[in-house]
């Protein structure tokens, strides 16, 4: 099944518009930037993803399912994280709640298996029982990645995890990010259009209501203007699958 299918989607609160008539997929293997200015409806299309709010029309469908039914297939990470700094929750204990469900409060021998193999996966054991609260900000970006990771998800989206971090942390989040596409695919909400070829494959651009899916190399410059996104280094999309190792 496709991971993602949208078809001829359109949302409004009240009267005004905010996506109308919008189509396009994630396919597995996929690794895709949605970018678009504040208040371009990038949250409310996450939102409609997760079957948080419904569409005024057209179809979503979550690796061939209702959002509602797909949800538990999608692993969320959210912007920030509330949390009281002074609550002792530690690295594991944060990750550790991505495996409760409901009516569920114990934690089996499968969970601390799936909590000490996501902790490998997020590059964080050494951190396992440092306190959240003490983590820098790439390392609590990449705790609540693992608290996405450790349900099993089959589809990954993530929710501007680069906000407030510096440029070595991006630089370790994408490294990252970068291994856990090789089993699934990866959707990040971004207002930065900048990206390289060990980056993403396609951007999915949200403006003046519409969506327009680009290949990386292919996004036209009236298009970047129009955002108003900062730079962006086109790259050549053969020489990105090459580098991710693929032939086709």
């Amino acid at each position: 099944m496709t991971p993602i299918e949208v078809s001829n989607l359109s949302f409004s609160y009240g009267k005004k518009n905010i996506l109308t008539d919008v189509s396009f997929s994630i396919e597995r293997g996929d690794f895709s930037y949605i970018v678009g200015r504040n208040g371009s409806g990038k949250s409310t299309l996450v939102q409609l993803l997760l079957g948080l709010i419904q569409p005024t029309s057209g179809e979503i469908k979550i690796f061939g399912l209702p959002p509602k039914k797909g949800r538990s297939l999608i692993g969320y990470t959210p912007q920030h994280m509330q949390f009281d700094p002074q609550f002792p929750a530690t690295v594991r204990d944060v990750i550790a709640t991505g495996r409760l469900r409901s009516k569920k409060f114990f934690y089996n021998k499968e969970d601390r298996y799936m909590i000490d193999q996501t902790l490998e996966k997020i590059e964080l054991k050494e951190f396992m029982d440092d306190p959240f609260s003490s983590l820098s900000g790439g390392q609590r970006q990449r705790t609540l990645i693992g608290r996405s990771l450790v349900s099993n998800p089959q589809l990954l989206i993530l929710d501007e995890p680069t906000s407030n971090i510096d440029e070595y942390s991006e630089k370790r989040l994408f490294e990252t990010l970068k291994q856990l596409n090789e089993d699934l695919p990866i959707v990040m909400v971004s207002h930065d259009l900048y990206f390289t070829q060990e980056r993403v494959n396609k951007v999915i651009c949200i403006h003046k209501n519409q969506i327009a899916v680009h290949d990386t190399c292919k996004i036209p410059q009236t298009v970047i203007d129009e955002l108003r996104l900062g730079n962006i280094r086109k790259i050549d999309h053969d020489e990105w699958k090459r580098a991710r190792g693929h032939n086709d």
